[in-house]
This record gives structure tokens, sequence and C-alpha cells, in this order.
């Protein structure tokens, strides 16, 4: 859980940050409604075909089968156990025999795996509509940020302080990983290697992987991400109040509407009487934000 001196930031437009400071509360949203396609992904799928695993598994059934080193792994896997059962049967068939005998229950496997593939998307998509997201950043001054996620620099951006003795949800945020290459269930190796027993895949883990993943296209953003169960289903997002501690400071983007900045103003002066209000200008020459502080 992060400490006292631990800040947030949320960019907004300037209809949700007057909202937000009205109803004294933050909009949490289901992962559906996020702008990247790839974000919080629909599919968890692998880097290879069926039919790749299923010549990849009799390799492997072979290997284990007639290698020269005897099997380790979960005892009650059924491919272990066919395994042992064939190293130690003095009659057992030559290879080439084995990998007929198997390739009947392959093409079985390879039927499942394909199947498999679609209920698995079909899953995972009515589990992540189970969730609703705050998304936040380390960053209060970014230029893109401003431009895309406060309407071209006319809206605000709210920090939040940590509160853990309070046990606010944003002490509880989670970094955002960005990678260049699309985060999958398991390479071929060690799938195979996971169905004969020798592998133990960390299916837990595998939502914090697609929850907290991103491109590296978005490292700009330097997000950290609080998840919840979505409470309202129907509606697609939840509210949680913000608490006037919680609320350090209100940016105001340099083109802010002089009728949105005062009313602004006058908001957070009745609901967050300890909140301090900037002023955002822009450094032309240097491509950086500065901010004064407003009375």
């Amino acid at each position: 859980m992060h400490g006292n001196n631990v800040r947030f930031y949320k960019y907004l437009s300037p209809e949700a940050s007057k909202a937000a400071l009205e109803n004294r509360s933050l909009k949490w949203s289901t992962p559906k409604m996020f702008n990247d396609p790839f974000d919080f992904p629909i599919a968890m799928d692998f880097s290879f075909s069926g039919e790749d695993l299923a010549k990849a598994l009799m390799d492997e059934l072979v290997r284990l089968s007639y290698g020269p080193e005897e099997p380790v792994g979960v005892p009650n896997n059924p491919f272990i156990t066919l395994s042992m059962i064939s190293r130690h049967n003095p009659r057992n068939p030559p290879k080439e025999k084995f990998r007929e005998f198997m390739a009947s229950a392959n093409d079985e496997m390879l039927k499942r795996f394909n199947s498999d593939q679609k209920s698995r998307r079909q899953s995972l998509n009515k589990f992540r509509n189970k969730f609703a997201v705050l998304c936040l950043s380390e960053k209060y001054d970014d230029l893109l940020m401003w431009a895309h996620y406060t309407k071209n620099h006319t809206g605000s951006v709210l920090k939040l302080r940590c509160l853990p003795e309070l046990d606010r949800p944003i002490c509880v945020a989670k970094q955002v990983n960005y990678v260049s290459t699309y985060p999958l269930i398991a390479n071929l190796e060690d799938y195979v290697k996971h169905l004969t027993g020798q592998v133990v895949l960390d299916y837990d883990t595998l939502f914090e992987t697609f929850a907290y993943t991103k491109s590296k296209h978005w490292n700009y953003e330097a997000e950290w991400r609080c998840v919840s169960e979505l409470h309202n289903q129907e509606r697609g997002f939840d509210y949680d109040p913000i608490i006037p501690d919680e609320l350090e400071a209100v940016y105001i983007g340099h083109s802010a509407e002089e009728k949105y900045k005062n009313s602004l103003k006058d908001i957070i002066h009745n609901n967050f009487p300890d909140t301090r209000i900037y002023q955002a200008r822009v450094d032309i020459q240097s491509y950086t934000m500065l901010f004064e502080e407003l009375n």
C-alpha cells in the first residue's frame, strides 16, 4: 500500500472535471470503454496453432516415453502416466508405432484446443466486463496527456494524495507495464510441458498480466491503475467518492474558458476548501507547462 507521500493525477475534460468536483466522486469505467483496442484484451491467445501444438506434443510424448531420462512431473498427469507405462513395458512398440497409436488422441486434442480458444475468448469477454478501472498517472504536466484527456488543455488535472490510514482505493494502485511484445498465455514449449505435467502455468497471475499491460506506444502516460469489481453492470461504470483531504490540488488548463474556470473555482471552494488551485500556462520556447496558484 502506498504511503502518504505518494501522489497520483487524473486528467479530465471540462465536463468530466466539473461533474467529478460537483459530485465529489470519480468515475470507474468498464474496460470496454477504453480507447485502446489492445488494452485489457478480450483474448488470451497463443503464438502457435493447434497443428503446431499437436506436433510438438507428439514429439514430447515420444521423448518422455523413449528418451534416456525418466520423465519428472505431476504423478497423476495422464501423459506422465502413459509415458511411465510405455517406458517400463517390455513389449513397448517402436517409436513409429507409438506415434501411430497416439495420432487419434492427438486429433481429439487438436479439436479441443481450437474449441477451447473460442470458449476462452467468450469467457474472458464476460470476465473483463465484471470489472471497473480507475486510470491515473504519476505525471501532471505531460503535453500529450493534456491534449488527449483534457480536451486540448481546456479541462483539468486532479492531484490526489494517498491516504492509507483511510484505506483509500488509490493507495493500492498498480503500475502499468509497457511492453513491445503482446503478452501470451505461454510459448509452445512451456505449454507442451504444462500439458504433460512438467511445468505449472500460474493462471492466477494471468489476470494481473493482462489488466496491467499495455503497448510501449502508451508509455508516455506513466499510468497506474485501480481495478475493482463493477457493481453497476447495467450502467457499465461506478462512482467512488473523493474525500476532501484526498484532493490536494486542481490544475486548470491554459486554454480553459473563463466561465468554466470561475465555475470550477467556486465548486472547489465550496466542496474542497483546502484544495489548492493552479492555472496552467505554456512556455512556448521550452515546450513545458508552468502553473501559477490562483486565489
